[in-house]
């Protein structure tokens, strides 16, 4: 009996050990990691070019002129005669682009410039610079007179080509930028006037020396009120050095100062 029952505890023990499941056998679940989308990435190889500022501009405004030696652009004999500089006007259009701080403009405009030279008793000595278009004999004219002025008038049609820098450019209502350059000016007008205290002006010719091209170096600078995104107010304070006014080697140093004031409109 004992062994019968030996013989009954091993077989239940190894019952017991056949039906433990190998750990091998075992399915072990891993715990699910959640799946992270992919995001496709877009590289891009080309730079965006920022389009430029493109502005349209109208102007007028006042002018004056004269030398800056103070010599005379008539003769040399009137150096020494007290000058006057009336107020003229300039007036036009021109296209403005800026790329970012850096810009250029051109367009068509006219400058009006006038100097008055008092004359002396002797009134004019020296005709060799003036081509006499008129049969008016000045000395019998205005040799009663006492206080006669030659005027001369110069006009010119310009076409500039000027290179800008902004120094403000922001959100803000104000733009400024400074602005150089050249303008090709071509003559208009070349006239010379007497009149005094007892005669109406009269045209008695023109100066022979004035060359029908010119050339002005410009430097200004710009600033600009911006009304709405599109337009705005422009005040140009412009000062132009001429460079080829004379057909010879003239001593004047002729100048100009004016102040361009209009509106604009960005595009």
């Amino acid at each position: 009996m004992t062994q019968k029952k030996i013989e009954i505890v091993s077989e239940k023990t190894n019952i017991k050990k056949d039906s433990l499941p190998k750990t091998d056998s075992l399915q072990v679940k891993k715990p699910a990691t959640p799946k992270r989308e992919y995001v496709k990435k877009e590289y891009n190889t080309k730079t965006k070019e920022a389009k430029p500022d493109l502005s349209i501009h109208a102007f007028y405004g006042p002018a004056i002129s004269g030398s800056l030696n103070g010599l005379s652009m008539i003769s040399p004999t009137m150096d020494n005669l007290p000058k006057k500089h009336p107020i003229t006007s300039h007036y036009g259009i021109y296209v403005k682009t800026m790329y970012d701080r850096f810009g250029f403009k051109t367009g068509f405009s006219k400058i009006n410039l006038k100097t008055v030279t008092q004359l002396d008793q002797n009134l004019i000595t020296d005709f060799k610079n003036i081509n006499l278009k008129s049969d008016t004999n000045i000395k019998a004219t205005f040799g009663s007179s006492n206080e006669v002025e030659l005027l001369q008038k110069l006009s010119y049609y310009e076409v500039p080509l000027e290179f800008n820098y902004a120094l403000k450019k922001d959100e803000s209502k104000f733009d400024i930028d400074v602005f150089t350059g050249f303008t090709f000016l071509f003559l208009d007008k070349n006239d010379l006037y007497l009149k005094s205290e007892k005669i109406t002006k009269q045209k008695i010719g023109e100066a022979k020396n004035i060359s029908g091209l010119n050339v002005s170096y410009d430097f200004g600078i710009g600033i600009t009120y911006k009304l709405t995104d599109k337009i705005g107010l422009d005040i140009n304070p412009l000062f132009k050095y001429y460079l080829n006014t004379f057909k010879e080697n003239g001593e004047a140093k002729p100048y100009s100062l004016s102040l361009q004031t209009g509106v604009n409109y960005k595009f």
